[in-house]
């Protein structure tokens, strides 16, 4: 993302204070750095600033692989936090609110409906802002009308978001029925090779278990990204891959002893799971070009996905790196093996969507560099669904700092000040 986003994403206030936020910001000791680790991380770096295949893709980093866990507690006195939930947020602030206005319950400013969703939006006759909403609660139709300048969120993932802003609120007119496009997610591969230990200048696995790696390898082809998540083990390829077994919780002692006890002594097993950027199109006067797009069927969102001739290089291209990595690393044909065949993941099936209400300059996007569509004073979307590109990597930090920042921008509308964030937020 450019300009003024991409300078916000980038600043003390953007991925560094979100990372804080869900604790993602310190290392995890979840991967020891073992002797195994230490060999295959100096091999792997040894690829940085390559150029792999006839393509000529490149990759640009090798880094220890990040995990969305806290590592250690944050401060002394306190448990580590587990794993980042929205739902602790959101009850937390709701009972401030309730104890801010225990004597006048109807200054409540922040409520949560149980079993509700939102089926439809009613603009005003000007259609210039939303001015009730159609619920559906708990099976049965219920309209909420919403009081003069209220700001409406849609917070609700990309495919319903786009279904209701074609639906509801005048999106996607250029076409009958109506359509947007620059709808993306993630293709992916996961290639599986054993290099024998000696060529990677490795002895015997640890006897105690703690000998496995894992690493994040990022580059880029035809001007898209995309990296590898890889995860190597001295694994039987008969009992079981790097990959399941990193991902598994071991239930007990014992299958932890019998998993310790399968060790290959030759041979360390290494799964390259790659994932690649997929091509955008936001040229939405030329609805005509869109391959990949959400449209209306009655009622109900249509979405459209399929790999470009590009997407489809790109796609190939992940394979080859990944052999050509793994060749690397043996040194000799006789030092490697492929226990199978690339897997290619159904396009989809790493479902990170976005992109359809893609913010931007007026007249170029569907939503405003804030989030804010275009032709709509109070509609705000927040998630990938307005990313522009949509990247390789998992897209929730950037979700959730640019939400922080449609946030912001809606409280210095209203003339209240936001927590954080020091950036100039124009009027809406």
């Amino acid at each position: 993302m450019a300009g003024r986003c991409s300078g916000f994403l980038n600043s003390p206030e953007g991925y560094d204070h979100t990372a804080t936020e869900i604790g993602s910001n310190q290392k995890t000791e979840f991967i020891e750095e073992t002797d195994t680790y230490k060999t295959l991380y100096k091999a792997f770096q040894t690829a940085e600033g390559k150029v792999f295949g006839k393509g000529g893709s490149r990759i640009d980093r090798i880094e220890p692989a990040p995990l969305a866990v806290m590592g250690r507690r944050p401060t002394s006195g306190i448990f580590t936090f587990d794993q980042y939930s929205s739902v602790t947020f959101l009850i937390d602030a709701i009972n401030q609110d309730v104890n801010n206005n225990a004597n006048t319950p109807w200054d409540r400013r922040l409520m949560l409906l149980p079993r509700t969703e939102v089926v439809g939006l009613t603009l005003d006759d000007k259609k210039q802002a939303v001015t009730s909403l159609d619920l559906e609660v708990s099976g049965d139709r219920k309209r909420l009308r919403l009081a003069p300048g209220v700001t409406v969120v849609l917070a609700n993932g990309t495919v319903e978001a786009t279904r209701l802003a074609l639906a509801h609120l005048g999106v996607g007119q250029q076409t009958q029925p109506p359509k947007v496009g620059n709808f993306m997610t993630h293709m992916g591969n996961s290639t599986t090779v054993r290099i024998r230990r000696k060529a990677l200048g490795l002895g015997p696995p640890n006897p105690s278990g703690n000998d496995l790696a894992a690493f994040m390898a990022r580059g880029e082809l035809l001007g898209r990204r995309f990296h590898y998540q890889i995860v190597a083990a001295a694994l039987r390829p008969e009992s079981s891959s790097p990959w399941d077994f990193v991902m598994r919780l071991m239930p007990d002692v014992d299958q932890l002893e019998r998993w310790i006890g399968d060790r290959d002594q030759e041979w360390i097993s290494i799964v390259f799971r790659g994932i690649g950027e997929m091509e955008g199109n936001r040229r939405i006067k030329r609805p005509d070009e869109w391959k990949n797009f959400i449209s209306l069927k009655g009622d109900l969102a249509y979405a459209k996905l399929g790999p470009s001739q590009s997407d489809t290089q790109l796609w190939g291209a992940l394979d080859e790196v990944a052999i050509e990595l793994a060749k690397q690393l043996a040194g000799d044909a006789d030092n490697i093996r492929y226990p199978a065949e690339p897997n290619h993941s159904d396009i989809g099936t790493i479902y990170h969507e976005g992109g359809t209400l893609f913010m931007g300059n007026a007249e170029e996007s569907i939503t405003d560099t804030y989030g804010r569509f275009h032709h709509l004073p109070n509609v705000y979307v927040v998630g990938p669904a307005v990313f522009p590109t949509l990247g390789s990597a998992n897209p929730s930090l950037t979700g959730l700092s640019l939400a922080r920042r449609t946030a912001d921008t809606i409280l210095r509308a209203r003339r209240t000040t936001p927590s954080t964030s020091q950036e100039e937020i124009p009027s809406a």
